[in-house]
């Protein structure tokens, strides 16, 4: 574990690799004195894939302790002090206490934001039963068909009631019954256009309801179509 700007001790391989990891964060550069002589310099590698340094040493080297400080690309900075010792590769992992706070917080305000209400999961299961013309636990199911209310070329008619103790889902059928044509084609528009408009009218005379929830889904029917209407029981 180590915080922003503190030393990490460590050991280094003498004949072989040593890994530096950063958990959760990656290096974005190394800062070290360079001697001019080869036998008193180590090398520095970046891989860009992970992110982590590798160290190592030339033959004869001549100094027992590695210094040098490391920035990462989360902005912190760490001060290493690499003892040489042995001749197998050497892996070196870096914990930041703060890092592991950040993501543990994210993690729960994502978790927060993708989080639905009862009401919400109990609407996507109305309306899933409904498409389905299925029952669903909670709701009891009336299929009926009232009497056909007309809006220009359209027939509008409720065939199906869902009834619960917060919400009530309608399933009405619009049928075009204008003729067929160019001129038809833009009439069915424009009375389609009407018959949205006048929703609330239509579910009124197919049966009373207050604090309308939009149109939630449509089935595209041979015969015309079918819509799914909630609202707050």
């Amino acid at each position: 574990m180590a915080d922003d700007g503190a030393q990490v001790f460590c050991n280094a391989s003498a004949k072989d690799l040593t890994r530096i990891s950063l958990v959760g964060d990656e290096f974005a550069g190394v800062s070290k004195i360079n001697t001019g002589n080869p036998s008193d310099d180590f090398s520095v590698v970046n891989e860009p894939v992970r992110g982590d340094i590798y160290l190592s040493v030339p033959e004869g080297f001549g100094r027992q302790l590695l210094s040098f400080f490391g920035t990462s690309k989360r902005g912190y900075v760490y001060k290493f002090q690499c003892r040489i010792s042995g001749d197998q590769a050497v892996q070196v992992f870096v914990s930041n206490p703060a890092i592991a706070k950040a993501d543990a917080a994210e993690a729960g305000t994502t978790t927060k934001v993708a989080q639905t209400s009862p009401q919400e999961e109990a609407a996507v299961t109305l309306v899933q039963a409904m498409y389905a013309n299925k029952t669903v636990d909670g709701f009891e199911m009336r299929q009926r068909s009232l009497k056909p209310v007309y809006v220009g070329d359209l027939k509008v008619q409720m065939i199906a009631e869902y009834r619960g103790d917060a919400l009530t889902g309608r399933v009405l059928r619009i049928e075009n019954k204008g003729t067929k044509g160019n001129g038809a084609d833009r009439g069915q528009r424009g009375s389609i256009e009407r018959a949205r408009g006048l929703d609330r009218r239509t579910q009124a005379r197919a049966g009373s309801c207050h604090d309308r929830l939009p149109r939630l889904a449509e089935r595209k029917l041979s015969h015309g179509h079918q819509r799914y209407f909630l609202s707050r029981a």
